[in-house]
C-alpha cells in the first residue's frame, strides 16, 4: 500500500506518549502529530541524561501492512540542549536522527 493512499489515517493513528529508552534517564515523549504541507511532523520532547529539550521528527515513510504500521521519521537533536558538551570536533553540534517505529494493531 503506498504511503499517500494511508497517509490521512495511518499517521493519525500513530500513538503519543512517552516511551523509554535504553537508560532510566532517557526518554522521548510526542505530544503531538501536526500536518507540514503534504507531511507529518511529530513535536515532542527528548530526555538525555535526565535533561529534556524539544523534539521535531518528519514523517519520511508510513507502511500499512495487514495489522501492522511502520513509520520512519527523521530529525536532529542538539547535543548542547542536552548538557553533552564534550569532545567538540569530534561530532557536531546537532545529530542526524532516524527513527523506525513499528506498531501492531490489537484487539481492544
Amino acid at each position: 500500500m503506498s504511503t499517500a493512499a494511508v497517509a490521512g489515517t495511518a499517521v493519525e493513528a500513530i500513538p503519543t506518549g512517552k516511551y523509554r529508552l535504553d537508560a532510566e534517564s532517557s526518554a522521548v515523549e510526542f505530544a503531538t502529530l501536526r500536518k507540514d504541507g503534504a507531511g507529518w511532523v511529530a513535536v515532542g520532547t527528548l530526555t538525555v541524561a535526565g535533561v529534556a529539550a524539544p523534539l521535531e521528527l518528519t514523517v519520511t515513510k508510513i507502511r500499512l501492512a495487514g495489522g501492522t504500521l511502520t513509520v520512519t521519521a527523521t530529525g536532529s537533536v542538539d547535543r548542547y540542549a542536552h548538557g553533552v558538551v564534550k569532545s567538540r570536533g569530534m561530532a557536531g553540534r546537532r545529530l542526524g536522527l532516524t527513527v523506525s517505529a513499528t506498531f501492531d494493531k490489537v484487539a481492544a
